[in-house]
């Protein structure tokens, strides 16, 4: 983890975050939050993640495809095991 994402989680779990989380922190803070088990950051920067691949490609229209499917298999298997842990 890096001394950014590390910064970000402080602020996070402060209250103190003061922008809007772009992609790439995004997955930076959901992998930090993944490793250190917060799942409500997890899930957070899951939905974040899943708005942001529905909204558009980057700004040259370029997606990685094997980037997104591993986002989104992250993003999809958080939600899964969350749903899971509610009904039981």
């Amino acid at each position: 983890m890096n001394p950014q994402t590390f910064s970000l989680l402080l602020d996070w779990m402060y209250g103190t975050i003061d922008m809007v989380l772009t992609l790439d922190k995004a997955v930076d803070l959901f992998k930090a939050s993944d490793r250190l088990g917060i799942m409500s950051l997890h899930i957070e920067c899951a939905q974040i993640i899943a708005l942001s691949l529905e909204a558009k490609p980057d700004s040259e229209g370029v997606v990685e495809i094997e980037e997104v499917k591993e986002l989104w298999s992250f993003a999809t298997t958080i939600q899964s095991d969350v749903v899971t842990q509610v009904s039981t």
